[in-house]
Order: structure tokens, then C-alpha cells, then sequence
């Protein structure tokens, strides 16, 4: 069966590019998601979002990594190629975790580069 990316206006299927899940284990980062799509049709009840793709056009390459079974860095946002979403950069890409409030922007190492899991 194949998939359909869920991104209005978006024809991307899964024959033709890889496609993403939606990170339902986490309903922060899920509703992150939804908002950032900004889909209306897509269903409110997040364990419904099961048989939904995003797929890879709409997330910047710093949240990707090389792996079939885990494609996409955990705290990754859609950013980019989205209707309604214009401020596409690296520093929004991610999901930011802190003590009992949520930050974007991305995720550094003393280096300066992107902490990847």
C-alpha cells in the first residue's frame, strides 16, 4: 500500500519519496506538527494520524540522517514547502525540550553543530 504525503497541495507518494510518520508517542512534538501543516482535514485525535505521511521534502536536511529504519533526527518539525509556514530555517526545525516550557530552534553540540541521536 502506498502513501500519500498529507501536506495540502503536496503530490509527493511513497513511490516516489520517503515518507515520515507522524511522531505520535509524543503529543507535543505531534501537535507541533499538525500546526505546522495546518491541515484541517487531518483528524484532532493524534493515535488517528497512524495511517498519515508527511514526506521528506517537507523537513530540512539538517533533520535527516542515514538510516532506513529512523530517517528523521526524533525532534524534527516540518518546515519547509508548507502553505501556510514561511520562516524555513535550521534554527526552527527542531523541537527544543527544557524544564516545563518548549523552546524551538535547534539543538547545538559545544561545536556548534546539530545534536544528533
Amino acid at each position: 500500500m502506498g502513501f500519500k504525503c498529507c501536506v495540502s497541495g503536496c503530490t509527493s507518494t511513497s513511490a516516489k519519496v520517503s515518507m515520515h510518520s507522524f511522531p505520535i508517542k509524543d503529543a507535543e512534538l505531534c501537535r507541533l506538527w499538525l500546526k505546522r501543516i495546518n491541515n484541517h482535514s487531518l483528524p484532532d485525535d493524534i493515535q488517528q494520524l497512524k495511517s498519515y505521511r508527511v514526506c521528506t521534502i517537507h523537513f530540512d536536511s539538517s533533520c535527516k540522517r542515514d538510516s532506513k529504519t529512523h530517517p528523521l533526527i526524533w525532534n524534527s518539525i516540518p518546515s519547509l514547502n508548507l502553505p501556510d509556514f514561511n520562516e524555513s530555517t535550521s534554527e526552527n526545525c527542531f523541537l527544543i525540550y527544557s524544564q516545563r516550557r518548549v523552546q524551538y530552534g535547534i539543538l547545538n553540540t559545544e561545536d556548534g553543530k546539530p545534536f544528533k541521536l
